[in-house]
């Protein structure tokens, strides 16, 4: 009598926990920066990493190849230095920063990829795994081209179940195609 008085408590503990969404994972905060995504062996770097870079190379006069070789950057930019790089001016003068906002009331994610705007909805699957669905993205053209290209590599992936992992200050979101770096 009482393990069935148990089990039927249990029951309905379980029932409404799935019904208020207590079993649900949360984001540590939500709004982030995406820092990069990688696909592959190739990094894919946010507006303002690139921004960062540009900088950063064109203090120390530094040849891309030596600092960049595994991003995406164009063949025919990576032996130059950010000098030589008719793009580097505008790496330097980007204001776009790629965002993620994750909206946990509505389970809606938006944000800017660089110079468009992108959105999708996403459903917990449990604590650290969710689904991304229904995703969209704006049509502006963005200048230089690597700013398009990390927007096309980003949506391309980005419907799917992806495991999370987290901690305060970053998280990683990774379907298996593709990881994005979030701080």
């Amino acid at each position: 009598m009482t393990k069935s008085i148990f089990l039927a408590c249990w029951a309905i503990f379980l029932g409404g926990c799935s019904i208020w969404g207590l079993f649900d994972g949360k984001f540590p905060r939500s709004s982030w920066e995406i820092q990069k995504i990688v696909i592959g062996d190739k990094e894919y770097l946010s507006p303002q990493v690139l921004r960062a870079a540009a900088i950063e190379l064109q203090n120390k006069n530094t040849p891309i190849s030596q600092s960049l070789d595994n991003t995406a950057l164009p063949a025919n930019n990576k032996n130059k230095t950010p000098n030589e790089i008719d793009a580097d001016a505008d790496f330097i003068d980007l204001q776009a920063v790629a965002t993620m906002k994750f909206d946990q009331s509505q389970h809606r994610i938006y944000g800017m990829a660089s110079c468009n705007g992108y959105f999708a909805s996403y459903v917990w699957k449990d604590s650290k795994h969710i689904e991304i669905s229904g995703s969209g993205i704006t049509r502006k053209l963005c200048s230089p081209d690597e700013l398009m290209n990390f927007e096309f590599q980003i949506m391309r992936y980005f419907d799917g179940v992806f495991a999370l992992t987290k901690d305060n200050d970053s998280m990683v979101l990774d379907n298996g195609k593709m990881k994005i770096y979030l701080k």
